[in-house]
């Protein structure tokens, strides 16, 4: 699905493919009331768009500035990994929910990223070295937010 070099993800095929995804991740999210149940289809098609080696999809518990990992898709990190409850203090989590917007960290700024962000060291340490992060749902009423972390070595 990702285009090669001599490709642009602005051709009309690939605009209609792109679009199919994401209809069919819309059909996904809806498809339950209870969003967990989602989780692994969501990924999978989004791996199909964003060909990376990590997604993880967080609940964040604002007012105790702790994330739960609700589910990951690739790469194993033994400290992060589903059902793991983690301090956001230090890490590019907490950055992401803290501002609400996305953040993109490349191999060749990580260095920077990493002393800001301690909390990145074991992500790295696997050789994670690019990351893409989204907020995805900020419910006002409960104080629960998601994240979405991607990586790529």
């Amino acid at each position: 699905m990702t285009p090669g070099p001599s490709q642009s993800v602005y051709n009309p095929e690939n605009l209609q493919q792109i679009g199919s995804v994401l209809a069919e991740i819309g059909r996904v999210i809806s498809s339950s009331p209870d969003i967990e149940d989602v989780y692994s289809s969501f990924a999978q098609l989004v791996h199909t768009l964003i060909p990376v080696d990590r997604i993880v999809i967080s609940s964040i518990d604002v007012e105790n500035w702790t994330a739960t990992i609700e589910h990951v898709f690739g790469s194993d990190i033994p400290l992060i990994s589903q059902g793991s409850v983690i301090s956001m203090h230090g890490t590019h989590a907490g950055e992401l929910v803290h501002h609400r917007s996305g953040f993109v960290i490349q191999h060749d700024t990580l260095g920077k990223f990493t002393n800001q962000f301690p909390g990145m060291s074991d992500s790295v340490a696997t050789g994670l070295n690019s990351f893409l992060g989204v907020p995805l749902i900020v419910c006002r009423r409960s104080r629960r937010r998601t994240a979405l972390p991607f990586s790529k070595t």
